[in-house]
C-alpha cells in the first residue's frame, strides 16, 4: 500500500533484508553491531536479537522452510 506502517529502531547500521513469507518473519542485518534483528511481521515488532561472528554481509531465507542464513565475514576487514 505504499506507505509506513511501523518503524522499529534495529541497530547502528542495518545493511541487508530477507523475508520469509510462510512465516511472516522478517530478517535485518546490522554490520557494524554484527548482530541479526528478527522482526515478527504480523506485530511489526523485534522478536529476537541474534549476534553473529562478525560483518553480516548478507541474509536469506527457504520458503520452503521456516529458518534463514546470514553469511559473515571473519574477522572483519576493518579489525
Amino acid at each position: 500500500t505504499d506507505k509506513v506502517t511501523a518503524t522499529l529502531n534495529a541497530g547502528t547500521s542495518p545493511t541487508q533484508i530477507a523475508v520469509n513469507p510462510r512465516t511472516d518473519t522478517i530478517y535485518l542485518t546490522d554490520q557494524l553491531d554484527s548482530e541479526v534483528t528478527v522482526i515478527s511481521g504480523q506485530t511489526n515488532k523485534g522478536t529476537a536479537l541474534i549476534r553473529v561472528r562478525s560483518f553480516p554481509i548478507g541474509i536469506a531465507t527457504d520458503r520452503g522452510r521456516t529458518s534463514s542464513t546470514s553469511a559473515t565475514i571473519s574477522p572483519a576487514p576493518w579489525q
